[in-house]
């Protein structure tokens, strides 16, 4: 952190290959900047409100500049699901690494899993509710079958009943999510994706 004179944030901005911060006070100030925005984004992607996130955090006027960020950041993630794909490397591990099928079934799972990471991550800042990856889970599961699936109405209505996570989900059984507002139908979605995800 360092204090304004001497911070050590002109050298972090240097070797992340940023190289037009400013030096000293300029780049220790844009380093809290980022470093605000990441708090919040988290927050947010978490469900906390902008006015909880500036009442905690001593910070305002995040309504307009939350957006921005978060619209940045949705931007970024879709890039970088894009790039975690195998056929962006399957040619370099084959002509350059020499890498073997089982080295790229491997490559592939690592991949895979570094892609979920994004996808969820992005139905989180996209919804900002912890249980944004609840909506994309259940359409996974459901993708073969032509009955509609829940969507961002449910997801208020089980934040509105204080459910905030899957592992809340996980313990309520199928009454106890109708009783939450959720119709029967989309209810069932979720308790056929948590016994699923838990298997």
């Amino acid at each position: 952190m360092g204090s304004a004179d001497a911070s050590k944030a002109d050298e972090v901005f240097g070797s992340l290959g940023i190289s037009d911060a400013k030096q000293g006070g300029g780049a220790r100030k844009r380093a809290y900047v980022a470093m605000i925005a990441a708090i919040v984004l988290d927050e947010r992607s978490r469900g906390v409100s902008v006015a909880d996130i500036e009442s905690r955090w001593s910070v305002s006027g995040l309504e307009g500049i939350e957006e921005a960020w978060r619209d940045s950041a949705l931007w970024l993630l879709a890039g970088h699901t894009s790039i975690f794909e195998l056929r962006a490397f399957y040619h370099h591990l084959l002509e350059h690494c020499s890498a073997t099928p089982e080295q790229i079934r491997e490559t592939k799972r690592t991949l895979g899993r570094i892609r979920g990471q994004a996808y969820d991550l992005l139905e989180r800042l996209k919804y900002c509710s912890p249980l944004g990856p609840l909506m994309r889970g259940v359409r996974d599961v459901l993708r073969a079958s032509k009955e509609p699936t829940l969507g961002l109405g449910t997801i208020r209505k089980l934040e509105g009943a204080e459910v905030t996570s899957l592992q809340q989900l996980a313990q309520m059984d199928l009454d106890a999510i109708v009783a939450a507002g959720v119709q029967k139908r989309f209810a069932k979605q979720i308790k056929t994706y948590i016994r699923r995800r838990l298997r």
